[in-house]
């Protein structure tokens, strides 16, 4: 590792020091306070507030020339406890899901050009196993990836779409971007995606958008099994029934749309 290496390293976490000064409501502190809490020179204190100010991570009282929390740090926490208050709300109906047809379910987020898994439920004979909470999964060869795409602006999904690595993960996973896009179009039209053996060989899963209070889409609700298992005929009653869940998690969620 490189000098600047460390010093960078260093440097972050000192500024995550300088964020955990303010633990109280109210918190307010001047670069000496701060200087002294931390057993650091005012100088290098003064830089880290200095930056971090100019991100909106900390904002100075012009009253007093102290610092306090800035108004970034409400932003990103509240993305935190959107996605928290999420899985709350949407526990029960995935439970109710899984039971119902003895399958795995997921509920799932868009993080930049990925998916994550935030929540599972499965049954005790669960077939998935690649999946876990917190894991990170592909947009263009998944159905919930295709579901969170599709609930954003076309001239977005393009722009993702150009970015990623179409690797064939299977024989059937889509590999051509204008095919995507394609799908996509479709995902938005219909209300649901399929995914059909194209993130692993042998499983078939079916998800559909969950839309917030203001009508985004900020998650999708799925569920997985085998290929062998879920024939075509069984696929249309678990598209009915993946659609009717994401619409009563969107409903909890306060969205007053049909779907």
């Amino acid at each position: 590792m490189s000098e600047d290496e460390r010093y960078t390293i260093r440097s972050i976490d000192r500024a995550i020091d300088i964020l955990f000064c303010f633990t109280k409501d109210g918190s307010e502190f001047s670069i000496t306070e701060l200087a002294k809490l931390l057993k650091l020179h005012k100088s290098t204190v003064h830089r880290l507030v200095i930056t971090m100010a100019s991100r909106g991570l900390l904002e100075r009282n012009p009253q007093n020339g102290k610092y306090r929390l800035g108004l970034k740090i409400l932003e990103l926490g509240s993305l935190v406890a959107d996605r928290m208050d999420l899985r709350q709300r949407a526990r029960e109906f995935l439970e109710e899901l899984s039971a119902r047809y003895r399958e795995t379910v997921h509920l799932v987020v868009r993080d930049q050009n990925e998916a994550i898994y935030i929540d599972k439920v499965e049954p005790p004979d669960a077939v998935v196993r690649y999946s876990r909470v917190g894991k990170r999964l592909p947009l263009y060869c998944t159905a919930v990836g295709k579901v969170l795409l599709a609930g954003l602006p076309p001239e977005r999904v393009v722009e993702i779409v150009d970015t990623l690595d179409l690797n064939p993960l299977t024989e059937r996973t889509i590999t051509s971007r204008e095919r995507l896009v394609e799908e996509v179009e479709l995902v938005r039209r219909q209300g649901y995606a399929l995914d059909n053996e194209e993130l692993e060989p042998g499983l078939r899963c079916v998800a559909a958008p969950i839309w917030d209070h203001r009508g985004r889409v900020i998650a999708a609700c799925s569920i997985s099994g085998s290929a062998s298992r879920i024939n075509n005929q069984r696929m249309e009653k678990l598209i009915k029934a993946v659609k009717r869940t994401a619409l009563a998690i969107s409903q909890h969620m306060g969205y007053t749309g049909r779907g």
